[in-house]
C-alpha cells in the first residue's frame, strides 16, 4: 500500500474497534488532532457536503442541550463538532497518494474492525449458551455492559455487502483476500441468526443475489458458464453441510421473532406502523417530539429528537451522497 497517514489511521481503527466503551474519548482527539495538526488540510478539504454535516450536528447538538441533556456542555460541544471532523479525517485519510486499490482496501478493513467487538461479543454468547437461547440481550465482550440486538446489529450492516465484492470480477483482490471475507460474512450471517436480525438475514441475501445477477450482466457467455459451474458447486456444497432446517437451533432466536407477528415494536408491522405515526407526527411537531419509543429509522428518529431542520440536512446530505456515488457508475 502506498504511503498512509498511519495516525489518523490509528485513531479512526481504534474509535471503529469501541474497546471498552472508549469510542468518544478517541472521539475527543480526533477533533483535537486534526484541529491542532491538520488544520492546513482540514481547510482543503471542505466541500459542500462536510458544511451540510456541520450544520445538521450543530443543529442536532443545539436541541439536545435545549431537551435538557445534563451530560456536560463540553461534550455537547464535541458532539456538534465531531462528525464534521470524522467526514474531514476521511477525506484527508484517502488522500491523493492512495490509488483505487488501495481506498477498496482501506475501505473492507474498516468495515471488519468497526464489526469486530460484536461479532466477538456474539460469538462468546453463542458458545456459553447455543443457539436455543432466545434472550436478545448481550455482554459486550470489553467491558460487560449489555447491549440489545438492534445495536449489536448495527455494527454488522457493512459486512452484508461483502459477497458483492467476493463474486465480482477484479484485480483487487487475490483468491486468499475472497476466501477471508467470505468467512468474514459466513461469520456475520451466524451472528445475525444467534441476533435474530431479520434485516442483515435479508440485506446479505439481496447483496448476494444482487452480486449474483450483476456477474451474469457484465461476463461473456464462456466466463458466464464457468460462473454459474462455480456458484451451483458452492452452494450444493454449503447446503449439504448447513441444511436450512427451520426446527434447527440456529432458529431458534428468529423463530422466535417471527412468531411475534406484528404486534410488537420490532416487527414489520409494528415498524411500519411507527414510521407512519413519526412522518406525520413531523409536521404536526416541527420542533420534535417526547416518545420513549424510537422508529429505527435514522431520518425518522432524527426529527424526533431534533425537529425538520436536522431533518432536512440529513435528508440533504443523504440525497448528496447518493448523487456522489452514482457518479462514480
Amino acid at each position: 500500500m502506498k504511503r498512509i497517514s498511519l495516525i489518523p489511521l490509528f485513531l479512526l481503527i481504534i474509535f471503529l474497534l469501541d474497546a471498552f466503551s472508549t469510542g468518544i474519548y478517541i472521539g475527543y482527539l480526533i477533533v483535537l488532532y486534526i484541529f491542532i495538526f491538520k488544520n492546513k488540510e482540514l481547510f482543503k478539504t471542505l466541500d459542500s457536503e462536510s458544511l451540510v454535516v456541520l450544520s445538521f450536528s450543530i443543529v442536532y447538538s443545539a436541541f439536545d442541550f435545549l431537551n435538557g441533556n445534563d451530560r456536560g456542555i463540553q461534550l455537547l460541544i464535541v458532539q456538534s463538532l465531531f462528525p464534521f471532523f470524522f467526514y474531514c479525517l476521511g477525506k484527508i485519510l484517502i488522500s491523493k497518494n492512495l490509488n483505487q486499490k488501495n481506498v477498496f482496501s482501506l475501505i473492507l478493513l474498516f468495515a471488519v474492525v468497526y464489526s469486530f467487538s460484536s461479532i466477538l461479543t456474539i460469538l462468546l454468547d453463542i458458545n456459553e449458551g447455543g443457539f436455543s437461547q432466545i434472550n436478545r440481550d448481550f455482554k459486550s465482550v470489553w467491558d460487560g455492559r449489555i447491549v440489545l440486538a438492534t445495536g449489536m446489529a448495527g455494527y454488522l450492516i457493512y459486512n452484508v455487502s461483502l459477497p458483492i465484492f467476493i463474486i465480482s470480477k477484479n484485480s483487487f483482490l487475490n483468491l486468499i483476500e475472497r476466501l477471508i471475507l467470505a468467512l468474514v460474512f459466513f461469520i456475520s450471517l451466524i451472528c445475525a441468526f444467534r441476533l435474530g436480525s431479520r434485516t442483515i438475514i435479508v440485506l446479505s441475501v439481496c447483496s448476494l443475489l444482487f452480486g449474483i445477477f450483476y456477474q451474469l450482466k457484465i461476463l461473456n457467455v464462456k466466463e458466464k458458464l464457468k460462473f454459474i459451474i462455480i456458484i451451483s458447486i458452492i452452494s450444493a456444497t454449503f447446503l449439504y453441510v448447513v441444511p436450512i432446517d427451520l426446527e434447527a437451533d440456529y432458529f431458534s432466536t428468529l423463530g422466535h421473532r417471527l412468531r411475534e407477528g406484528t404486534s410488537s415494536n420490532s416487527s414489520a408491522g409494528g415498524r411500519t406502523e411507527l414510521w407512519s405515526n413519526g412522518f406525520f407526527k413531523m409536521f404536526s411537531n416541527p420542533l420534535g417530539w417526547d416518545s420513549e419509543k424510537y422508529g429505527h429509522n435514522m431520518w425518522l428518529d432524527t426529527a424526533k429528537v431534533s425537529g425538520l431542520i436536522a431533518f432536512a440536512f440529513l435528508i440533504l446530505f443523504t440525497l448528496k451522497s447518493i448523487i456522489n456515488t452514482k457518479k462514480l457508475f
